[in-house]
């Protein structure tokens, strides 16, 4: 049996690409009230 992060979570996770500005950073935080933003590669790899 293996535990995965998705399974205690309780928010969406909202990330961005790593090509993007930091406006749309920006923006997509105050948009969702989020703090933190995971920047992601191609295929969704951190």
């Amino acid at each position: 049996m293996s535990y995965q992060a998705n399974d205690s979570m309780t928010r969406k996770v909202y990330t961005i690409g790593w090509d993007e500005n930091l406006l749309t950073a920006y923006q997509m935080m105050k948009e969702h009230k989020i703090r933190h933003l995971p920047v992601v590669r191609h295929q969704g790899m951190l």
